[in-house]
């Protein structure tokens, strides 16, 4: 319905109407390109660094982190999470380490192995030498995958299996996780963390950036060998239409911008927009939750 209606706005006037408005037709550039935030970050003793196409979040996050405050993001599936935190790192010119949920603590601290070696893990790289470390989906993790974690956070040393470490200036922490930490929602089983955890973490809530949705969008499509913009852009519309619509009927349901990405990636290779549809929303929507939102 959104390509429909975008090439019907687009479609020339007939001869006895007016001449195409220019207002409106900036207008249109400006819902339909694809405007690239940049966020400009100043360190000591760093390089300044400009971030193209920045998380909206970015200036808070990067302000807090210089402080050395641990940050706790939080927020729906899709929202920039892992986004937000690589962008960190370039805006302070460090590397970036990352974990997924952590089922055994020696994912977290590592381990000795049968030859007598110590084999290492990102925490360890980043708590040695530096880095911003992203420990992602934390409230998806055993309960003493945290524990260790604050004690290696809090003290600025921890004993790894290699023995004592002490932690690098430049070490930051960022966790994620798609609930504020105090236990499951309708959309995401999650477990409650204990409030030592919570309380080592300045938690900021992420919402949709829109614009960040658009750009990486319209990047998959041009990827997957797209040539016609306008469709890709209607196919964001539509994501942001139907995401709205559910969020008003009160529908249980998740409608994250990888909807906005695997769609257009779709349409990028020449698919229908009903494949699309099919392939994007089709696998976690019934069919009256397809009918209710219009799809």
């Amino acid at each position: 319905a959104a390509l429909k209606t975008l090439m019907d706005t687009l479609t020339p006037p007939a001869p006895t109407t007016p001449a195409f408005d220019e207002a409106r037709l900036i207008e249109l550039i400006e819902q339909y390109s694809n405007p690239i935030t940049t966020v400009r970050v100043e360190t000591l003793d760093k390089p300044t660094v400009d971030i193209k196409g920045a998380h909206k979040a970015l200036p808070r996050v990067i302000s807090r982190l210089k402080l050395g405050i641990n940050i706790y993001l939080y927020g729906p599936a899709g929202a920039g999470k892992t986004t937000l935190a690589v962008q960190c790192a370039e805006a302070l010119s460090i590397p970036f380490y990352s974990t997924g949920a952590i089922m055994q603590k020696y994912e977290l601290t590592g381990f000795i192995n049968a030859a007598g070696d110590y084999v290492t893990t990102t925490f360890y790289e980043a708590y040695k030498n530096g880095g911003v470390f992203l420990f992602d989906e934390i409230d998806a993790s055993i309960p003493s995958a945290p524990v260790a974690f604050n004690q290696a956070i809090e003290n600025g040393r921890y004993t790894f299996p290699c023995g004592e470490v002490y932690m690098h200036p430049d070490f930051r922490v960022i966790a994620a996780a798609n609930t504020a930490g105090t236990g499951a929602t309708g959309q995401y089983k999650r477990q409650a963390l204990d409030g030592a955890t919570l309380d080592r973490f300045s938690r900021i809530k992420l919402a949709y950036d829109v614009k960040l949705e658009r750009r990486l969008a319209l990047e998959a499509f041009t990827r997957a060998g797209g040539v016609d913009n306008t469709l890709a852009a209607a196919w964001v519309d539509t994501v942001q239409q139907v995401r709205a619509k559910a969020e008003k009927l009160g529908l249980d349901v998740i409608i994250s911008p990888r909807s906005s990405t695997r769609g257009c990636s779709i349409l990028g290779i020449g698919a229908s927009e009903k494949e699309a549809i099919e392939e994007t929303f089709g696998p976690s929507l019934s069919t009256d939750q397809l009918k209710q939102l219009g799809l």
